[in-house]
């Protein structure tokens, strides 16, 4: 498999691994493209080599979402591992897999007490198994396809990390200082910004009109669907989705797209690592309509004449599964039309 197709799958994993994943594929390819290519470092870093037996964990994760959970809930520090196409972790942390498979040499010399997977379905390699065993490593694989999940893994490693420290002091340190996630700063807000809105925030996304979710404004385009947590943000924002039934996330081709005839069309377009937000992106309000944005309109099948109005979240983490969508959610709660 060719390191673009295994970018590829990577993204398509973080997103639920749509049926659809060949269409899909393309729609990605200008994501896949912006994001820096990533080394394979050969030592670690000796920052993370310091660590000693009474220190927090030595973690690998294999996720892009679950390393930015690490980080947010306070524990970045802990990384020593990750996953081959991470371009949101420090490029000289060791790179211990991708979908493809596991390094074990490059696993051996992370020298993890934790291994934290977004594997799928997917059994581990014997030998990792074997190793993992022998060296007594906390082994945790998990599905990032939901609200619920991403919350879930947060607070399994929350805990993971809280246990691993065994001094008061040492989880202060991290930010792990509270007895739970939930209770931990992180956790309320994770849980004020996922809240099921009502009254009248609620009330003005819904009457916007119907609401579709694109992940890019290129052809085939791909939108979110029934299942997929960019659905389900839209849904706790009190929006009217404008794709009710189907998959995840679905190719959809213009007669489709026509006959949605979104009112709203929210569209991610991920910037590249370091650059400055765009100004369009930025504007607490993106009320412009389609007939203003001729590519748009062509992707979308619309006439001149067509009023759908256009968000753009040009955020880096729009596709990363983790406490970062915290941000996404602020952002499009913000930059709605909001009449």
């Amino acid at each position: 498999m060719t390191m673009r197709k295994h970018r590829t799958q990577s993204i398509l994993n973080m997103l639920g691994g749509a049926a659809a994943a060949v269409a899909v594929v393309s729609a990605f390819a200008w994501f896949l493209s912006a994001q820096p290519a990533q080394p394979k470092s050969e030592t670690p870093s000796p920052a993370k080599q310091s660590l000693t037996q009474s220190s927090p964990p030595r973690i690998v994760a294999l996720s892009p979402g679950l390393t930015e959970t690490l980080r947010r809930i306070g524990a970045g520090s802990t990384i020593v591992g990750r996953h081959g196409f991470d371009a949101w972790t420090d490029p000289t942390i060791l790179v211990c897999g991708d979908q493809g498979g596991i390094d074990a040499e490059m696993l051996r010399r992370a020298n993890p007490t934790h291994l934290y997977l977004q594997w799928g379905d997917k059994q581990l390699p014997p030998s990792i198994e074997a190793t993992a065993a022998n060296q007594q490593w906390t082994v945790r694989n998990f599905t990032l396809l939901s609200l619920e999940q991403i919350q879930d893994a947060a607070a399994a490693m929350y805990t993971d990390v809280r246990t691993k420290c065994d001094t008061q002091s040492a989880r202060a340190a991290l930010g792990v200082d509270a007895e739970t996630f939930a209770e931990s700063a992180v956790g309320q807000t994770w849980q004020a910004t996922t809240v099921q809105r009502t009254g009248p925030t609620a009330e003005v996304f819904s009457q916007l009109g119907p609401v579709i979710l694109l992940y890019s404004d290129r052809e085939p385009v791909a939108a979110a669907g029934p299942g997929s947590y960019h659905h389900e943000i839209l849904a706790r924002l009190g929006c009217r989705n404008a794709i009710t039934t189907g998959a995840a996330y679905q190719v959809l081709d213009r007669e489709t797209l026509r006959r949605i005839n979104a009112a709203v069309a929210i569209v991610l377009k991920p910037r590249k690592l370091g650059t400055t937000p765009n100004t369009a992106a930025a504007a607490p309000a993106l009320n412009t309509s389609a007939s203003d944005q001729p590519t748009l309109r062509r992707t979308l099948g619309l006439d001149e004449a067509a009023t759908t109005r256009v968000v753009i979240i040009d955020d880096p983490l729009a596709f990363v599964p983790g406490l970062n969508l915290i941000d996404l959610i602020a952002q499009l709660e913000q930059r709605l039309p909001k009449q």
